[in-house]
């Protein structure tokens, strides 16, 4: 895949998957959560799993 179907600032070569767990979840904090998240740079993608209460997170690895 080429980096230009990646956002600003990553690069295909350096993605990773983080996977976090997450606690005391609602919709109103969830959605908080992730529009701030996918905002940032250096992430290409972000979701939430609400059966598993998982954060998923696709961003740069960093060296």
């Amino acid at each position: 895949m080429s980096d230009l179907a990646h956002r600003v600032g990553v690069k295909a070569l350096n993605l990773v998957i983080r996977t976090l767990k997450l606690d005391g979840i609602t919709e109103l904090n969830k959605d908080m959560i992730l529009d701030e998240i996918d905002g940032s740079f250096g992430i290409d993608a972000v979701s939430f799993d609400d059966e598993k209460h998982e954060l998923h997170l696709l961003t740069m690895h960093q060296i």
